[in-house]
């Protein structure tokens, strides 16, 4: 179930994004917190991120294919699935 907390680990990568944009001030609470998360919680085994990629918020590239240089092969916006030769 999603929360509407900053640091809501059910968040997608456009909602990351907009947030590191348009709410600074939330996206850096929501750093402070995935770092504080693995502090060192008392009876937590695996170690925990707010990111679905398990890596620390902080680092995460949350930008869309597009910014991350990707690219449009056709018209229309129809991006590669990789899938040509299979």
């Amino acid at each position: 179930i999603r929360s509407a907390c900053v640091y809501c680990p059910y968040r997608h990568n456009t909602e990351w994004q907009f947030m590191r944009e348009a709410c600074p001030d939330d996206f850096a609470e929501a750093i402070r917190m995935d770092a504080l998360i693995r502090a060192g919680i008392p009876g937590v085994r695996d170690t925990p991120f707010v990111h679905r990629s398990l890596k620390p918020l902080a680092g995460v590239d949350t930008r869309d294919d597009e910014a991350r240089g990707q690219g449009v092969l056709f018209e229309g916006g129809i991006k590669c699935d990789g899938l040509c030769w299979e």
